[in-house]
């Protein structure tokens, strides 16, 4: 192996694990925020539909109570955001940010021509740390891997491959926008 070879493998060891070390660091900074909390719903937009999502069905991997909402019903607003255009990746992030580290953001929805009002409670994970012990041994495992048979091509893509998989097991959702007001206009 020689001494370019062996900088390389030292480069990406050191930012896939630095990679890793942050990508944790924020999976457990969201744990003690929020126990890793999603709205118990997930929402679609209707093809030819006004433009407002709707419920599209629970999070079967939550176990959640609907909390009132049906399959169906029209979500015009959470908390001060309007939802008209807002498809379902940011209707999750504008529950998110509008809830904060709170348990719940009041939802204004529509069900047959109806307004109703409801506090969604989001569903935080049953076991929110149970995946880094995990994800941690799958690095510690790629790296002794590496570490057994240094400068191979394959202990390098063993080493990158596993690291990456980990860090992208390990969920973080991000809070309110820092200045405190309301969610901006996501995506239209």
């Amino acid at each position: 192996m020689t001494d370019r070879t062996h900088i390389w493998d030292r480069c990406l060891w050191l930012g896939l694990l630095a990679l890793f070390a942050l990508v944790a660091g924020l999976h457990v900074k969201e744990i003690g925020r929020t126990g890793l909390a999603l709205p118990p719903v997930f929402a679609v937009l209707e093809v030819g539909g006004d433009g407002t999502p709707v419920v599209g069905g629970p999070r079967l991997e939550r176990s959640a109570t609907w909390n009132g909402l049906e399959v169906g019903d029209r979500l015009l607003s959470v908390g001060d955001v309007d939802l008209h255009g807002v498809p379902y990746a940011a209707f999750d992030a504008v529950v998110l940010a509008e809830a904060g580290t709170r348990a719940s953001v009041p939802v204004v929805y529509e069900r047959d021509g109806e307004r109703g009002e409801l506090d969604l409670v989001l569903q935080p994970y049953a076991h929110p740390g149970s995946r880094l012990p995990l994800m941690a041994a799958l690095v510690f495992v790629a790296l002794v891997v590496w570490l057994r048979s240094p400068g191979t091509r394959q202990s390098r893509l063993f080493l990158a491959s596993l690291t990456l998989i980990a860090a992208a097991e390990l969920p973080f959702y991000g809070g309110p926008p820092r200045n405190g007001t309301s969610s901006p206009r996501l995506l239209t």
